[in-house]
This record gives C-alpha cells, structure tokens and sequence, in this order.
C-alpha cells in the first residue's frame, strides 16, 4: 500500500491486489473511496459517479495513474505504508 501525496497534501492511496493469474492497483481517495483502478499493463481507468463504465485517463507509472485518476494539479509522489503482520 502506498499514500499519494500532491505538493505534500495527502490525496489518496494505492493498493496493490495479486491474484495467481492477475494484479491491479485500487486506486483510492482520502476517504479511503475506491476511485480508480490501474491495471498490470499501466493503463490508468477512473470510475465516474453514475457511469456504468469506467473512463480510460491515460497509460504510464502507478503515481501517473493515480495522479490522473484523483485529478492531480501538481506533482505526485508515493508512499510506502508498512501492513502490520507483513
């Protein structure tokens, strides 16, 4: 898991999922909502209030995606957050 920060604010988070066959990070706002999602290629996909369908924002690095997906103004970096138990 990882925190996004912008110019320093915390907007967000990352969360890496892993499956045998598949992974993706949930891409999440400040109140832990599940906004977003990147998948293992890079493609960054938002998903928009009363739309059934997610909307492709842009393809890149995990903090590009996420940047995309929470609408980030300014430079985003990440994070590692330590899980408890790991």
């Amino acid at each position: 898991m990882w925190q996004v920060f912008e110019n320093e604010a915390l907007i967000g988070s990352v969360v890496l999922f892993e499956s045998e066959s598949d992974s993706f990070f949930s891409v999440r706002n400040e109140w832990q909502q599940d906004v977003g999602m990147i998948d293992a290629t890079g493609r960054a996909w938002a998903f928009r209030p009363h739309s059934a369908d997610a909307e492709w924002v842009g393809s890149g690095s995990i903090a590009v995606g996420a940047g995309q997906i929470l609408e980030a103004a300014g430079e985003v970096a990440l994070r590692e957050v330590a899980i408890a138990g790991q």
